[in-house]
């Protein structure tokens, strides 16, 4: 028969005190990340420092799919005169554009929350990814189950 030690509930409630406080820093930095690109919110154009939140995703992949789409090569100063973005884009290959396609079929924003809430999610699913490739037995590792709990 087991007996449960003092030492060994003291450690799994430090555990979870570790897990919460995890779960704690992802949702003030998702809160965070949020909150400055609702205060910050980039309309398209030329970028500006107090205006940058969703730049990359208008400037890089909304726009520039929205241009593949319509035949518009995005590399092009046709590009730049008619959409609202800054420059040409040289940043992505046209693969990288042409995968974006579905979500620029969307108003902007709606594209815009589709695409934060995709890359949290999948933020989230490489950490995991990451954590339980690294760990033989995660789930069975008392010492890392509760650090490990927000991504299981």
């Amino acid at each position: 028969m087991h007996s449960i030690s003092s030492r060994s509930l003291g450690a799994d409630r430090c555990l979870a005190i570790g897990g919460l406080l995890c779960w704690l820093g992802i949702v003030a930095a998702i809160a965070g990340t949020a909150f400055r690109i609702v205060k910050q919110y980039h309309e398209g154009g030329l970028y500006d420092a107090k205006h940058g939140g969703m730049a990359d995703f208008h400037n890089g992949a909304y726009h520039s799919a929205l241009a593949i789409r319509d035949g518009v090569s995005p590399y092009g100063n046709d590009f730049a005169k008619k959409y609202p973005v800054a420059k040409p884009n040289p940043a992505f290959s046209p693969s990288i554009l042409a995968l974006h396609i579905p979500i620029a079929m969307l108003p902007q924003r709606i594209a815009d929350l589709l695409y934060f809430i995709l890359s949290i999610v999948l933020l989230g699913w490489i950490a995991w990814l990451a954590t339980i490739e690294s760990i033989p037995d995660p789930i069975r590792s008392p010492n890392l189950r509760g650090f490990l709990f927000p991504f299981l």
